[in-house]
């Protein structure tokens, strides 16, 4: 829970005028129009947020100058550590933090989770998700311990808790070993470019089976994707989610992101979510 930690007004107008001063951009007593407090809602009380309005025909350097990153961090130094964002969106003002707000380190599984729901996790006052039925495909890209791996191994959790059928791959074996997800795959993971290849080659043929379903329904019309055949069929076929890591390690072969290009593309129809994973993407080696 947040201690309520309101920064004086004065204060606030202070630091303000000697971060201008200091940076030469003329005088903010009369530039700070007025500085009020709103309550910022968190997952855990509240957070209280300052607002300095400045005013516009008072400003000696443009606005863009005042609100400059350096001034910003100027002013929370002065603050004793503020965080203050700039904004522009209908009038320059400060918005000023009297802390950065906190996250928790570990977060428990959500008992009840929605069909095709994907928890994420959560910011600062709301809890993140994604519905399968929204995203087709997923690009992943992140420095070497930012968290690609925990949230993939978080969307195979969530796959299989859903009932969906999962095709994996990783070169390095880090995020989904053989030996840990096997059981639980469609194939084992895929290590080698030839095994990812045949991954690949098994989602096409996924789709063919599926393509005759939907273009041959007894006295209707082709169905348009995998909930709507769904709907209607005795034995309903399982959504799919492909997770791929260290994705570019497969990429380097053409041939390959040809393939998985079909693959993406052709996905939604047939109820499938692919999801790639680096953590050095280049134009070329992205599929189209």
């Amino acid at each position: 829970m947040y201690q309520t930690q309101y920064l004086p007004v004065e204060r606030i107008q202070q630091a303000i005028a000697t971060a201008w001063r200091q940076k030469r951009l003329g005088d903010a007593r009369t530039a700070v129009a007025q500085v009020i407090y709103t309550d910022m809602p968190l997952l855990e009380g509240t957070l209280p947020v300052a607002i300095a309005r400045l005013n516009p025909l008072a400003l000696e350097r443009p606005s863009g100058a005042v609100l400059a990153k350096g001034v910003c961090h100027e002013i929370g130094t002065l603050l004793g550590g503020a965080v203050v964002l700039p904004s522009n969106h209908s009038g320059a003002r400060y918005v000023i933090f009297p802390h950065r707000p906190h996250l928790p380190d570990n977060l428990p599984y959500p008992e009840q989770v929605p069909p095709h729901v994907f928890p994420l996790g959560v910011s600062v006052d709301e809890h993140l998700h994604l519905h399968a039925r929204d995203v087709q495909n997923i690009l992943v890209g992140g420095a070497p311990g930012s968290g690609k791996s925990t949230f993939l191994r978080l969307l195979a959790v969530t796959a299989l808790r859903h009932g969906h059928e999962l095709y994996l791959a990783d070169p390095q074996e880090n995020t989904f070993s053989r030996a840990e997800w096997a059981p639980y795959a469609a194939l084992p993971p895929a290590g080698s470019q030839a095994a990812f290849d045949n991954l690949l080659a098994r989602l096409l043929d996924v789709y063919r089976q599926r393509g005759e379903r939907f273009s041959n329904p007894s006295g209707g019309r082709p169905f348009r994707n995998l909930d709507e055949y769904n709907q209607s069929a005795g034995e309903p076929l399982p959504h799919i989610t492909v997770l791929v890591d260290e994705a570019n390690t497969y990429l380097v072969n053409r041939a390959t992101q040809n393939v998985l290009a079909d693959v993406t593309r052709q996905g939604r129809k047939y109820g499938v979510m692919v999801v790639v994973a680096a953590h050095d993407w280049r134009s070329d080696s992205i599929p189209k």
